[in-house]
């Protein structure tokens, strides 16, 4: 039997408060990137912020353990009144958008989402801001059921996809395509689990040009131009 969202919600949680637990304890000494979980970062950790032109260095706050953050489910198409049409014998598929500002976090945070389609018979691309797809190389990444959920399935937290949100001005936008070919869908759904860290900013006056990289760097984040609106 499938898990609930509110399952894979406890067991992401508890992955967390472990992981800490295990760092304040000692018995991790050098946390960066944990399989199952994805980005960890320490009290103290300077990250970089990519722009670097826009947002550049950053400092985990000292005395601030990362907070859990509720889960957010998206439903891309609306039940009963819009449906992701099923794929046509061409190929070419009607795309549903959705833009959500749900992962925004406060003006002195950063989020980090894992993604998590939750259904199969379709495709998501995910895009920050705007049109720049993240995922994307020569061609488009685009997240699924067989390359978010079944890591989830197996314990492979940290090969689950994941997302950065910096503030209010990071919204992302999800674009969904049918891979179904029998069946229209009403249930285009998206969960997002995350935690959020405390930053604040730290001068580093010998590393002000972006093609260099301070030393001390735990994590460089991409979160693209910041949203021109806010």
């Amino acid at each position: 039997m499938p898990k609930s969202m509110e399952e894979i919600t406890k067991e992401f949680n508890a992955h967390i408060r472990n992981l800490y637990r295990m760092l304040n304890a000692g018995s991790i000494k050098d946390l960066r990137y944990y399989r199952e979980l994805g980005a960890i970062l320490a009290p103290g950790d300077i990250i970089r912020i990519e722009p670097f032109k826009t947002f550049g260095y950053k400092q985990v706050k000292q005395a601030l353990q990362p907070s859990l953050l509720p889960g957010e489910t998206f439903n891309i198409a609306t039940k009963w009144t819009t449906a992701l049409a099923k794929l046509p014998v061409s190929g070419s598929a009607s795309p549903l958008t959705l833009s959500t500002t749900k992962l925004d976090v406060n003006n002195d945070e950063i989020g980090i989402w894992k993604i998590l389609v939750m259904d199969s018979g379709f495709e998501i691309d995910v895009a920050q801001p705007q049109e720049n797809k993240l995922f994307a190389d020569r061609e488009s990444r685009r997240l699924s059921y067989g390359n978010t959920t079944y890591h989830y399935l197996r314990d492979e937290w940290g090969a689950v996809p994941e997302v950065f949100t910096l503030a209010n001005r990071t919204p992302l936008k999800f674009t969904a395509y049918s891979t179904d070919m029998d069946d229209d869908q009403y249930n285009v759904r998206i969960r997002a689990l995350g935690m959020k860290y405390t930053i604040e900013d730290v001068l580093i006056p010998s590393y002000k040009d972006s093609r260099e990289l301070y030393p001390g760097t735990k994590m460089i984040f991409n979160v693209g131009d910041p949203y021109i609106n806010n």
